[in-house]
């Protein structure tokens, strides 16, 4: 299963070694890793909005950088890449562990709040759009309920927009009071998940009730966010879970946007 994996992941035979080593080394001094952000720079398009991605498990720079450079191609926007830095898979999962049973906010996850937090109270931004793969979603959750705690009921909030893929979080908070006032979740919620997908049983498919957003499947294993995931959303083959509700993020593919919420 490996051999397929790489040939449409990576691009050379450095990119597949490297990518074989961050699943199966660990580093020397786990948990010390230092996040750091990526620019993916694209067209001076859309210069009021701020999108964000943060990596999942096993994710060094380099695979960073080629996640980055896919999403850039298909949204046609410029990223902040969150680099939260891998100990190999055996730690990374320990640690999503203590993430999510020990609610431990992670260097990770504090660091992406002050970088995230920046955008969302600047006023150029009309639109701050989170993207996570994997145990970035568990950071984007403890993001998320930062941000709740600091800014209940704040009408900024409606500006938010996440995405996630592969989900490792056991839980997504929303802001109740705005999502009634609006009739929609709030901060916007979406979720593309693979039912093969070993971590989706053990993250959203196993908390679904603790999950605010639509979530939308395919029925297909994988969990690499470019060979398994970003392929598919190009495509346009997720479906959601309510009938006739397709997703937003298709509206932004190829550069497009959507329109504002009803």
């Amino acid at each position: 299963i490996i051999h397929p994996l790489l040939i449409r992941n990576y691009r050379t035979l450095e990119n597949n070694v490297t990518a074989l080593v961050a699943l199966a080394l660990p580093r020397v001094a786990p948990f010390r890793g230092i996040p750091s952000s990526l620019p993916q720079p694209a067209e001076p398009a859309y210069e009021d909005e701020a999108w964000f991605f943060v990596n999942g498990v096993a994710t060094n720079e380099s695979i960073l950088a080629m996640n980055g450079r896919y999403l850039r191609r298909l949204f046609h926007r410029s990223f902040e890449l969150i680099e939260n830095p891998t100990d190999g898979v055996p730690v990374d999962l320990i640690e999503c562990f203590f993430q999510r049973s020990l609610n431990s906010l992670t260097r990770p996850a504090e660091y992406t709040f002050e970088r995230v937090h920046d955008a969302f109270i600047n006023p150029r931004y009309r639109r701050v759009v989170l993207l996570g793969h994997s145990q970035g979603g568990i950071i984007i959750s403890n993001v998320l309920q930062m941000l709740l705690d600091r800014y209940p009921g704040d009408e900024r909030l409606t500006r938010l927009e996440i995405y996630t893929f592969a989900s490792a979080a056991d839980e997504m908070p929303f802001d109740l009071e705005l999502t009634r006032r609006e009739r929609r979740w709030v901060p916007y919620l979406e979720h593309f998940i693979n039912l093969g997908d070993f971590i989706v049983k053990l993250g959203i498919l196993q908390n679904r009730e603790r999950i605010a957003g639509d979530v939308y499947i395919r029925d297909k294993e994988g969990h690499l966010l470019n060979a398994h995931y970003l392929p598919e959303l190009e495509a346009k083959r997720y479906t959601g879970t309510r009938p006739g509700k397709r997703p937003r993020l298709y509206e932004y593919l190829a550069g497009r946007q959507p329109g504002d919420f009803p």
